[in-house]
């Protein structure tokens, strides 16, 4: 796995929620499973929002990167490329179409807040409140509150 710190307009911030994304593998031990996805509106990105997963009759350990990436991102940018993505995650929430995260205790925590109501309220505190966003000041709110609106866009009925 590799984290990255997310850099907000111009604002690095060094608290709050991070992404952390299983990219650096084997092939011949890892593969995409494959995904029913291709007709759902907001695009097709399968190394942003899927884990990859053991083959079978494979082992392996998963580790961590211990130094993170920056991840650049501007507000108009980031909300453009979610706006798209709430459609996609609300097709595949619909569809169930979702390929098991390789790590437990994530799909267990995916399975249980991805269609929930209160997933944009668990995802801010998460984020502002217990990773300590609150402490990135201005930036690290708006950051927080732009994946709360993106969150509860997804869920809202």
């Amino acid at each position: 796995f590799v984290s990255s710190d997310m850099v907000w307009n111009n604002t690095p911030l060094k608290y709050g929620a991070k992404n952390n994304k299983l990219c650096l593998f084997k092939k011949s031990v890892f593969e995409y499973a494959p995904v029913d996805d291709l007709d759902l509106k907001g695009g097709w990105e399968v190394e942003g929002h899927y884990q990859p997963v053991i083959r079978e009759n494979q082992t392996a350990t998963i580790g961590q990167v211990k130094s993170p990436i920056m991840h650049h991102d501007r507000k108009g940018d980031w909300q453009a490329r979610h706006g798209n993505y709430i459609q996609w995650e609300r097709g595949m929430n619909a569809r169930n179409a979702w390929p098991v995260d390789p790590v437990f205790k994530r799909e267990f925590m995916k399975d249980m807040f991805r269609t929930s109501t209160l997933r944009p309220y668990v995802h801010f505190v998460y984020g502002y409140i217990i990773k300590g966003g609150f402490l990135d000041g201005k930036a690290g709110l708006d950051y927080a509150l732009s994946r709360f609106k993106y969150n509860r866009a997804i869920v809202k009925a």
